[in-house]
């Protein structure tokens, strides 16, 4: 569908948007259904002209998902994205002019008690966003007198073959990705809800991690070695520190300092059966991993994407054993590996490392049970 024309209506101090409605200036609120379809080109232009008839102030539209049929700007919920004109101007007096510009304007409002989301964490997540979008940002933050602060995401992209819809979305990743800054970083908790939100494309360009592992395609159970890459995918995670997902439907590239998520590509969920990954893992995982879950988000016709979530695990648990080992092509149940994730990869645990597991383990063992029956002990058991 071809983008809607906007045009300004100067006697009643309005934008159309073809076809699908009104915008009622100055500072409206307006329903995505009837600003997203505009020409973002339209859109600029409509609102120059708006803005050259009332003194070239700054406006605003805030934007709502609540339906156009029955909207009442008063009591819309407007988003956290909302778009601005700016007029050109001359910043603080300079002798530089900025010319005239729409930007789509990120709002985040955080209160006295709230942790601010980390500046350098945030302009490293929208990165890639606005690279793939051939945007630009200007990040502002700033407190507030009455306490908590306030950070602004300036974000201004190319007009031409765009729509109001297109920098809309673009504005609501940006806003998922400073929420997901808080923590510092794309955390655990923050990938499913980006995925649930139609964000996914926020984690272009991230790494793995050692709680990320990103798969393009489904484990294909039905090999013997896929069910051992699935094993092993799971103890890798359940070993280390803070737990973490496997992500089904994200291909990932080799860049200079690991594997990066490179592109989006959706799997058919009825591909997936939970209940055979969970079968597999419960015979070739052991112990079972606490709190192991399995989630399809679906992303639109049948198509989407599969969380493995493995919570942090007791120390206690660990380490986490794959059961079978893949000899001379074929599974054997007779071998037992122990899977550790370092970086972004699964490494089998040496010879050497496992010694040491046991030896701290009997040393743990002794500490607690008293000393060993052995030498002058265990000869005074016997004559006992």
């Amino acid at each position: 569908m071809p983008a809607a024309i906007v045009r300004y209506r100067s006697a009643y101090e309005e934008l159309v948007v073809q076809n699908h409605g009104i915008i009622r200036m100055p500072d409206a609120t307006a329903p995505l259904e009837v600003l997203g379809p505009a020409s973002l080109a339209s859109l600029e232009k409509a609102w120059a002209r708006y803005a050259k008839n009332s003194w070239n102030r700054v406006s605003r539209i805030s934007v709502s998902l609540a339906p156009a049929a029955g909207f009442e700007e008063d009591y819309a919920l407007a988003e956290d994205v909302s778009f601005e004109y700016w007029p050109a101007y001359r910043p603080g007096g300079s002798d530089e002019l900025v010319p005239a510009h729409l930007e789509t304007v990120v709002e985040k409002y955080y209160g006295a008690g709230d942790p601010d989301p980390d500046a350098n964490a945030v302009d490293a997540l929208i990165a890639p966003v606005l690279a793939k979008a051939r945007a630009a940002a200007e990040t502002d933050w700033g407190a507030l007198d009455e306490g908590g602060s306030l950070v602004q995401i300036r974000v201004r992209m190319p007009s031409r073959g765009r729509t109001a819809g297109d920098a809309f979305w673009l504005g609501s990743e940006i806003s998922a990705l400073i929420d997901a800054a808080r923590d510092g970083m794309v955390v655990r908790t923050t990938v499913p809800a980006l995925l649930r939100g139609a964000h996914a494309a926020a984690l272009l360009g991230q790494p793995e991690a050692p709680w990320l592992e990103a798969k393009r395609a489904p484990y294909r159970l039905a090999a013997d070695a896929e069910k051992l890459e699935l094993a092993k995918d799971v103890a890798g995670i359940a070993a280390g520190r803070s737990g973490g997902l496997i992500v089904l439907g994200l291909a990932t590239k080799r860049g200079p300092d690991g594997d990066v998520v490179s592109k989006l590509h959706p799997l058919r969920l009825s591909e997936v059966r939970a209940a055979d990954y969970r079968r597999v893992i419960n015979r070739y995982v052991y112990p079972l991993p606490e709190g192991l879950t399995i989630e399809k988000i679906d992303s639109g016709s049948g198509e989407g994407y599969v969380v493995i979530d493995i919570p942090e695990q007791p120390e206690e648990l660990k380490p986490f054993l794959v059961t079978h080992a893949l000899v001379g092509g074929r599974v054997t149940g007779n071998h037992v590996s122990i899977v550790q994730r370092h970086g972004q990869d699964n490494l089998a645990a040496t010879p050497a490392a496992i010694h040491g597991l046991l030896v701290a383990g009997r040393a743990a063992l002794a500490a607690v049970r008293g000393p060993s029956l052995h030498g002058p002990a265990r000869e005074e058991a016997d004559e006992a």
